[in-house]
């Protein structure tokens, strides 16, 4: 487990390797991970373990989280904030097994539609679930899934988006 302190980081994680990162809370503020520039990424993972972002804040980044594999990936208590013009979505799962969203907050720029501005992208996975978190405002779907075999949205809040809440294409979906 790393244990990041209060602040503000601005820079791009890379995480090549099983980790759980948790922000230190002390205080009441999450530790801040955004942008230098528009187009740059909170946090990079590539690894066949697993990893969990616990506590953070990432914000004004064109990519919040940019997960190209991970066995396991579990966000909690994580907010995500989009800038009005990315055209990606705040969190990008291109492969893993499972996918746990807990007590997590995604929130849009909310100035209409823009194109794949939307909160979660998952495009290949056994599982997802989404419990208790909240995703608002964004200028495209909410959550979407391709590829996915399972998926659970369970106690959460999808509101104010200009597509859909989830969208669902792939394998298993009518």
């Amino acid at each position: 487990t790393i244990m990041v302190r209060p602040g503000r980081y601005v820079d791009t994680l890379v995480i090549s390797q099983p980790v759980v990162l948790m922000g230190d809370t002390t205080g009441g503020v999450l530790p801040l991970i955004s942008a230098r520039s528009l187009y740059d990424f909170g946090v990079v993972i590539h690894t066949t373990g697993r990893v969990e972002l616990q506590t953070l804040q990432l914000d004004t980044l064109t990519q919040g989280a940019d997960v190209l594999r991970a066995d396991t990936l579990v966000v909690r208590g994580v907010e995500f904030r989009a800038p009005a013009s990315t055209y990606y979505t705040s969190l990008y799962v291109d492969t893993a097994s499972a996918v746990y969203i807990q007590r997590s907050r995604f929130f849009g720029s909310g100035t209409g539609y823009y194109y794949y501005n939307g909160a979660i992208t998952v495009d290949s996975a056994a599982l997802v679930v989404l419990d208790s978190s909240t995703i608002a405002e964004y200028g495209d779907d909410g959550v979407d899934l391709f590829g996915v075999d399972s998926v659970l949205v369970r106690g959460s809040t999808i509101r104010h988006n200009y597509g859909y809440g989830v969208y669902g294409s792939g394998t298993g979906w009518t």
